[in-house]
C-alpha cells in the first residue's frame, strides 16, 4: 500500500505566510503556528491572504472557546468519555495516524446537549492532534463504528459541526475517515445527509441552521456510490477511503481511493482496543 502524499505548497507563499506570522508571534506568541500548521493551513486555503485571516479566525476562536483548558477532568469531558462516546485509541493506523474512535450505538440525539458534544468534538480534536508525529504525518484517521446503530443514534448537527471544525479550525486534520459495520438502515442516512447543507459560516461559533452565504453541501465533501465514498473524504461500508486535496477554502478532501486493506487493519486495532477496555 502507498504512503500518503501531500501536494507540495509553494515557497514562496510559504515565506510570505511566515513573514506575517512572525510579526504577529513576536508581539503574542499565543499566534505562534509551526511550519507544518502553515502549510496544512495554505493547502487548505490556497492563498497567502486567505490562509492568513482564516489563521487569525483560529487563533481567536481558540482563544474565546477556551480550546487550552479542555482536558479529562472538565465535567463534560468525563461525562462523554465516561459514556464512551469517543476515544482517541492507543494504537495508531498503519501511516501513524492518531485514531479517533466513535461507536454511534452510545449517542443518542433525543438525550444529547449539541454545546457540550460540540466541546467533547474539540477536545478529542485536539487530542489526537498532539499526538501526530507532524514530521511523518500530520493528519488524522476518524472511525464512525456503525454497529448496533439505530435512528436515535443519527445526529446530522453533530456530523455538520464535526466537518465545519474540520474545516474552519482543523484544515488538512482529516487523513482518512471510516464508517464501518454499516447497517442497510444507514443508507436512508446517507442520503440525508448527502442533501444536508454545511454553512459558509466565517464566525467563531459552529453552524446552527442552513446558511445560504457560501454554504456548500455534504457531497461535496462526501459522496456514495455503490456502497463505497466516491470523491469525498469517508467509506460509507466496510470500505476505505483516503484523503485527497481538493480546491475551494477549507475543503475536507475531492479524491477518494478505496484501501481495503486499511480498513482490515482498521478493525483488527479496534478489536484491540474493545478487548483491552474488557468491552469485548
Amino acid at each position: 500500500m502507498s504512503e500518503p502524499t501531500l501536494i507540495p505548497v509553494n515557497e514562496a507563499d510559504l515565506k510570505d505566510l511566515k513573514g506575517r506570522m512572525k510579526l504577529i508571534s513576536e508581539a503574542d506568541p499565543s499566534q505562534y503556528h509551526n511550519e507544518f500548521s502553515l502549510k496544512r493551513y495554505l493547502r487548505a486555503f490556497k492563498t497567502p491572504d486567505d490562509a492568513f485571516k482564516a489563521i487569525l479566525k483560529t487563533n481567536k476562536w481558540r482563544k474565546e472557546y477556551g480550546v487550552a483548558e479542555l482536558s479529562p477532568e472538565i465535567a463534560i469531558i468525563k461525562k462523554n468519555l465516561d459514556a464512551k462516546k469517543a476515544r482517541v485509541l492507543k494504537h495508531r493506523d498503519l501511516h501513524g495516524r492518531p485514531v479517533i474512535y466513535i461507536p454511534a450505538k452510545y449517542h443518542n440525539v433525543n438525550d444529547r446537549d449539541i454545546n457540550e458534544l460540540t466541546k467533547f468534538i474539540v477536545y478529542c480534536l485536539e487530542d489526537a492532534s498532539k499526538r501526530c508525529f507532524e514530521e511523518v504525518i500530520d493528519n488524522l484517521c476518524i472511525v464512525f463504528d456503525l454497529r448496533d446503530f439505530g435512528l436515535n443514534c443519527m445526529d446530522y448537527q453533530v456530523l455538520k459541526n464535526m466537518i465545519w471544525l474540520l474545516s474552519k479550525h482543523y484544515p488538512e486534520r482529516l487523513g482518512v475517515c471510516l464508517i464501518i459495520n454499516a447497517p442497510t438502515l444507514f443508507a436512508g442516512c446517507w442520503s440525508i445527509i448527502k442533501g444536508c447543507e454545511s454553512t459558509g459560516n466565517d464566525g467563531g461559533e459552529p453552524p446552527r441552521k442552513k446558511s445560504r452565504r457560501n454554504s456548500t453541501t455534504l457531497s461535496d465533501t462526501m459522496q456514495a456510490s455503490n456502497g463505497c465514498m466516491q470523491n469525498g473524504a469517508v467509506s460509507a461500508t466496510n470500505g476505505a477511503a483516503e484523503n485527497g486535496h481538493g480546491d475551494g477554502a477549507g475543503d475536507i478532501g475531492t479524491t477518494v481511493t478505496a484501501l481495503n486493506q486499511t480498513t482490515q487493519d482498521i478493525v483488527r486495532l479496534i478489536g484491540q482496543y474493545l478487548k483491552s477496555e474488557g468491552l469485548k
